[in-house]
């Protein structure tokens, strides 16, 4: 998708009108709504956020370093996870734009729930949007998550960040929760939240 260098976009002659935001979202909706429509996708989603090069007059024109055009319009996108196909979207437009109550990084999965409610598909998330609540909201969607978490949250216990054992694990048997801990190199502590694997057995 390309994105003009400005959101107030000139004419080119007496004929056109001005392109305003009104008409970037529009445009943007109409293409989310027709990826939805013309595909079909597997078990596994992914959310993460895409950022589409821009530079120009837009009050939410995001910096994201990591990205290769650094400057951009963000969008979420919920793909599928073996194809990778954008299943559908949704431009950020800033923090104070989201309703109050939920992180910004929940509520932007939680868009996306609609479509999949009930059908048991499993979301994947990074450590940005990885949480116990998401998982919990999640779960009353009859969904489920599994994704990397940030090693700062409150409920990874002290021993799972040490530099020491290659795999930990832990569950929680009240919310099938399963929290692993593991060490691929050194000083590089990853550590995942699912609750899609559990500890219990068929038998």
């Amino acid at each position: 998708m390309c994105i003009a260098d400005t959101l107030t976009i000139q004419p080119r002659g007496p004929s056109e009108q001005p392109m305003t935001s009104w008409h970037l979202f529009t445009t943007y909706d109409k293409f989310a709504i027709a990826c939805e429509a013309n595909y079909t996708p597997g078990t596994g989603r992914t959310v993460d956020e895409s950022l589409h090069g821009f530079s120009g007059m837009c009050s939410f024109e995001q910096y994201i370093p990591n990205k290769p055009s650094k400057y951009g319009i963000k969008a979420y996108v919920l793909a599928d996870s073996k194809t990778f196909y954008p299943v559908t979207s949704k431009i950020y437009t800033g923090a104070g734009t989201h309703p109050p109550g939920l992180p910004v990084p929940t509520q932007a999965v939680l868009d996306f729930v609609p479509s999949v409610s009930g059908t048991s598909r499993n979301i994947t998330t990074d450590n940005y949007y990885t949480s116990i609540p998401l998982a919990m909201e999640l779960k009353s969607w009859k969904l489920t998550l599994v994704g990397t978490m940030k090693k700062n949250k409150v409920c990874i216990p002290p021993s799972f960040l040490a530099n020491e054992g290659t795999v930990q694990y832990a569950f929680d048997h009240a919310n099938n929760f399963t929290l692993l801990s593991v060490l691929p190199k050194k000083n590089k502590r990853v550590v995942f939240l699912s609750t899609m694997h559990s500890e219990k057995k068929e038998r």
